[in-house]
């Protein structure tokens, strides 16, 4: 090669190329290791809530889902029967 083919090239030291690799792989772990905490927060926020709902589900389980009967009332079965008689 001559010093005309490269007069348009930039020219880059090893310290540099090295650098910007060592750089690199800084900022990837740095991504990968902050992805990590936010996914595990998001899965700890999940297990609550479904605890928190699963709390409220035994909760609304042990009331009665029937209406209580106010008065005396008189059962539907037997005035079926007065019927067929």
């Amino acid at each position: 090669m001559s010093s005309t083919e490269c007069a348009s090239c930039y020219l880059i030291s090893m310290q540099s190329v090295v650098g910007i690799i060592a750089c690199d792989i800084i900022l990837t772990v740095l991504i990968a290791i902050s992805i990590f905490c936010f996914v595990t927060l998001y899965k700890r926020k999940a297990e609550q809530n479904v605890g928190s709902s699963a709390n409220e589900k035994t909760a609304e389980s042990t009331e009665s889902p029937y209406q209580e009967l106010h008065g005396v009332q008189s059962d539907v079965y037997s005035e079926l029967q007065d019927f067929r008689k």
